[in-house]
């Protein structure tokens, strides 16, 4: 399960946060602690983004899921109990963990698995994947469920969208260490904000090559246009690939000056 969240937030986390009107909402307020849930189907899959709100160890919830699942801790002192026992009967707390600030994914996917959690001091954000449910009975209560406002749901979306754009522009700058002068690379839009695009969409879609390449930016020709892409966009970069070896003229030159800024590969 572990391995299917991780895929979807690799490939699909960003577009999905991109579409409001895909995402649900519910205020879990039945018991504590309080969650705010967002979730959207994939396939056979429901993703669901939380805000989990503070309470004490004794008051929250002891419960099994009736699905696998899968939980990324992403921000917050989360504090975890576990325990394992059939039916409804609550079992006993055999094991309790305590993340001190996000950072970890776990997974749980025995039908006879129990736990709780609740954040330490302030709100958690996770993220849970939930495959099909197992025929197994579990408590559950009678209190109608009601939905987020539509600002609420706005404000979670974009907390979610902006943790995984900088995570990944993050990853983007350390793989863009090894882009050198000559290769080709493009704007990446899927990892950029509204406010991030300005200025540079007209280049989206547009393959730009590297004319110059130093510890701090790097200088790509898009088009007719020179773009010296210092740190704020290395992180925003794709390397799409090495251009092709340019081949010695034999008549008119003999040497090509890899220091000149100015060279071109498209005058040869």
């Amino acid at each position: 399960m572990i391995d299917k969240l991780k895929q979807i937030e690799d490939k699909l986390i960003l577009s999905l946060l991109a579409q409001p009107n895909i995402w649900k909402t519910l205020m879990v307020d039945y018991h504590p602690p309080i969650v705010e849930r967002l979730w959207t189907q994939v396939g056979n899959y429901r993703i669901s983004l939380h805000f989990i709100h503070a309470c004490e160890a004794k008051d929250a919830l002891f419960h099994p899921h009736p699905w696998p699942s899968a939980m990324h801790v992403i921000h917050g002192s989360y504090e975890m109990g576990l325990g394992y026992g059939p039916g409804e009967e609550t079992p006993a707390v055999f094991c309790t963990i305590l993340v001190p600030n996000g950072g970890m994914y776990y997974d749980m996917t025995h039908v006879d698995g129990w736990h709780y959690v609740r954040p330490i001091k302030t709100v958690c954000s996770t993220v849970m994947l939930t495959g099909e449910p197992w025929e197994r009975k579990a408590p559950k209560s009678d209190k109608p469920l009601n939905p987020l406002e539509i600002n609420r749901k706005m404000i979670m979306l974009e907390y979610f969208a902006n943790y995984y754009r900088t995570h990944y522009q993050n990853l983007r700058l350390i793989e863009n260490q090894t882009i050198q002068r000559g290769d080709w690379v493009e704007f990446d839009s899927a990892i950029m904000s509204d406010y991030e695009k300005k200025g540079v969409d007209k280049y989206f879609n547009m393959k730009g090559f590297v004319i110059k390449r130093s510890d701090t930016l790097i200088d790509a020709r898009f088009d007719n246009d020179r773009i010296q892409t210092k740190a704020c966009y290395l992180k925003k970069l794709s390397f799409v690939g090495e251009s092709k070896p340019i081949e010695k003229p034999s008549t008119f030159v003999d040497k090509i000056d890899e220091d000149d800024d100015d060279f071109d590969p498209d005058f040869l």
